[in-house]
C-alpha cells in the first residue's frame, strides 16, 4: 500500500545549501535581525545595566551599556539631579538643597553610535535624620 519511505534521505548540494539558507533566515527573522537591514549582524538589543539604580546626594552610580553597536554616549533627563560622563556612564547625584535631595529621580539614557538608545532610572534618597 505505502511504499518503503528510506529511513536516511540524501539532499542534493542544491537541497542543502537551500536547507541551510532557510535556517538562517529563520533565526535571523527570530532575533529580529532583518529589521536592522542585514540579516547576518549581531542583534543590536541595547541595556543598560543596573536598569534601577538607588544613591544619596553626591553619591555615584556606575552605568554600563551591553549589546551597544560602537561608542556610547550618557545623558540625563534633569541636570537639577545630577550629572553623568558622556562617555564614562558614572552619575553623580547633585547636593542636597536646604536639606533635602534636590531631586528624587533621574532617568540616565544610553545612546548609541547605531542610534540605539536604552534607559535607567536613578532614585536619590534622603538619608539625612
Amino acid at each position: 500500500m505505502f511504499a518503503k519511505i528510506p529511513q536516511r534521505v540524501r539532499l542534493s548540494l542544491r537541497e542543502g545549501i537551500l536547507l541551510v539558507s532557510l535556517v538562517m533566515l529563520a533565526v535571523a527573522a527570530c532575533t529580529n535581525d532583518l529589521d536592522d537591514g542585514n540579516p547576518l549582524s549581531a542583534s543590536s538589543i541595547m541595556r543598560v545595566v543596573p536598569p534601577v539604580a538607588q544613591t544619596n546626594p553626591l553619591g555615584t552610580v556606575t552605568f554600563t551599556a551591553t549589546g551597544a553597536v560602537g561608542a556610547v554616549t550618557w545623558v540625563v533627563d534633569d541636570v537639577a539631579g545630577g550629572t553623568i560622563g558622556l562617555a564614562t556612564g558614572i552619575f553623580t547625584a547633585a547636593a542636597e538643597v536646604g536639606g533635602v535631595p534636590a531631586a528624587d529621580q533621574v532617568i540616565v539614557t544610553a545612546l548609541d553610535t547605531g542610534g540605539n538608545t536604552a534607559t535607567a532610572t536613578v532614585n536619590i534618597i534622603d538619608t539625612t535624620p
